[in-house]
């Protein structure tokens, strides 16, 4: 989704001005404290904004979230379903019944585009009634929906068919990535040895 990425980038121009701002004029125990506290918001940041992400590949699927990556074989989906974020219905494993739902940062689903998308459009008390598209109604009803509705839609026929060819089930796999934590921790520590050394 680009939103979180425009945060991201617009969050890194900042700190390269401030950077540059301190570079010429910063001398002191402010500035050490500023460049920490950037040093922490641009971990958080990165952990929010720029890292989740839901890869795709022949075996499965792997969601990336800020601290937290999980990896599901195709086989394993049981549904793709749109809530507040995209969330993947899934078997733990072969021979259990017993569900987990994982939910994806980078694809989500704000409650306005969700009402939004089951409302008819909105008029102008100056504006004429729009001429009845002459789209196919399968494109009409693509343009309703928000992107991540459209994807998980993907998501869940891609899963339905590798089902249908007898994808395994497989495990779920779940890591924790330490770049994540130390973008944000190394920081915190830096700035909590700062704070108690003034």
């Amino acid at each position: 989704m680009p939103g979180p990425l425009v945060v991201w980038w617009g969050w890194i121009v900042f700190v390269v001005a401030n950077l540059i701002d301190l570079a010429l004029t910063g001398r002191g125990w402010d500035s050490v404290v500023v460049l920490v506290v950037l040093a922490v918001i641009t971990g958080l940041i990165y952990a929010v904004a720029f890292r989740p992400r839901v890869i795709t590949d022949e075996d499965g699927i792997t969601v990336r979230n800020p601290f937290r990556d999980h990896w599901i074989p195709w086989g394993a989906v049981g549904s793709v379903v749109v809530g507040e974020s995209v969330q993947l219905h899934c078997s733990r494993g072969p021979g259990t019944d017993r569900e987990k739902v994982v939910h994806s940062w980078a694809l989500y689903s704000s409650r306005r585009a969700r009402v939004k998308s089951g409302l008819p459009p909105r008029r102008s008390l100056f504006q004429q009634a729009a001429p009845p598209s002459r789209l196919p109604k399968e494109a009409q009803e693509l343009l309703k929906q928000s992107p991540a509705d459209h994807i998980a839609g993907e998501l869940d026929l891609q899963a339905r068919l590798a089902r249908e060819r007898g994808a395994p089930a497989g495990g779920l796999a779940g890591s924790w990535p330490w770049h994540a934590f130390a973008a944000v921790l190394i920081p915190a520590a830096a700035l909590l040895i700062v704070l108690l050394a003034h």
